[in-house]
C-alpha cells in the first residue's frame, strides 16, 4: 500500500524489433518492475513461469484500470494517501510507544489494524499464482465438480502462446516468418479450389472494409 511501482514507458516503432534497445534501456534502469507499457500499443510482463506472468499481468491491467479511473474522477494515482484510518491508527501507535518509553501511558491499547504478512511455503509447496516463485500448480488444475470451461493447459493438446518476445526474439516475425509466407504463398494458393479462392478472397475483402 505504501510502496511506488514505477512502471517504465517507452516509445511504439513500426515494428517491434525496433523496441529491442529501448526495452533494454527500460528494464536496466527499473529492475524491480517486471513490466514495460509501450505507447498507444500495450505492455509486455513477464515472470519466472506462464503463470507468474499471467498474475503479473493481470496485476498490472487491474492497477492500470485503477488509476484511468482516478484519472477521471480528478484524483492523482500517483501520490500516497496523507490520511486515512490506517495512518491515523499508525500515528496512534507511535505517540503510545512514546508514552510508554516515558512511563505516561494512559492504559490505552492500540488498535492499529494488524500488518499484512507474506504467504510462505506449506508442507515445502509454495503458495500458486502469487509470483514470488516458480510452482507446481497441478492441484488448481482439479476440478471437485463437473464444469464445461476448459481449463488450460488440462483440457488441451496445444498450448499457443504469443510468439514475440516470449518463446522467441521479437524479430522473429518480420526475420523468419514474412520470407516464410511469401516463400509458400503461391504454391498454397495453386491447391486451393475455386470456391475456397472465391471464400478466403472475400474474407479478407470484408476485413479490409
Amino acid at each position: 500500500y505504501d510502496s511506488v511501482l514505477e512502471v517504465p514507458i517507452i516509445d511504439n516503432r513500426p515494428s517491434e524489433d525496433l523496441l529491442a534497445d529501448q526495452l533494454d534501456a527500460a528494464i536496466l534502469k527499473y529492475p524491480n518492475c517486471n513490466a514495460v507499457l509501450v505507447r498507444r500499443h500495450g505492455i509486455y510482463a513477464w515472470g519466472d513461469s506462464w503463470e507468474q506472468a499471467k498474475a503479473q499481468c493481470e496485476s498490472f491491467d487491474y492497477l492500470f484500470e485503477t488509476a484511468v479511473k482516478m484519472k477521471g474522477m480528478g484524483l492523482d494515482c500517483g501520490v500516497v494517501p496523507v490520511s486515512g484510518t490506517y495512518r491515523e491508527d499508525e500515528e496512534k501507535k507511535e505517540e503510545e510507544d512514546v508514552e510508554m518509553m516515558n512511563g505516561s501511558s494512559n492504559g490505552s491499547s492500540s488498535n492499529s489494524p494488524p500488518k499484512k504478512r507474506q504467504k510462505v511455503a506449506q508442507g515445502g509447496v509454495a503458495p500458486a499464482f502469487n509470483g514470488s516463485s516458480a510452482t507446481n500448480n497441478d492441484a488448481d488444475l482439479i476440478c471437485s465438480e463437473k464444469t464445461d470451461v476448459p481449463i488450460v493447459p488440462r483440457d488441451s493438446k496445444v498450448l499457443l502462446l504469443d510468439i514475440e518476445g516470449t518463446t522467441t526474439s521479437i524479430s522473429f516475425v518480420k526475420d523468419v516468418l514474412f520470407p516464410f509466407v511469401l516463400k509458400n504463398l503461391e504454391s498454397y494458393v495453386d491447391k486451393m479450389t475455386d470456391e475456397d479462392k472465391k471464400t478466403t478472397l472475400a474474407e479478407l475483402i470484408a476485413d479490409v472494409d
